[in-house]
């Protein structure tokens, strides 16, 4: 299940309902900031298995670096400061 959408980034409440939802369904949420959406509260309680929005953006930053710098771009330095920030 994905939330493409920018409902959660103002804490606001997830239309989605996970009623009927089996345990380990993938569960990603584009949304970064909060880490936290309601849509990944609710994944969390039925056990979901969640990648979060940070990921994607992680993903296009370090992609991004590699093109404009012709290097491999420094992934787990780059995840530390993001992740410092939440």
């Amino acid at each position: 299940i994905i939330n493409a959408t920018s409902i959660g980034l103002k804490n606001e409440k997830s239309p989605i309902s996970f009623e009927g939802m089996k345990e380990k369904t993938i569960v990603y949420d584009i949304v970064y900031a909060p880490m936290n959406t309601d849509f990944i509260k609710k994944a969390k309680e039925k056990n979901a298995e969640i990648i979060y929005g940070y990921e994607m953006l992680l993903g296009q930053a370090t992609r991004a670096f590699e093109i404009w710098h012709k290097i491999e771009a420094p992934y787990n330095a780059m995840k530390k400061a993001l992740l410092g920030g939440f």
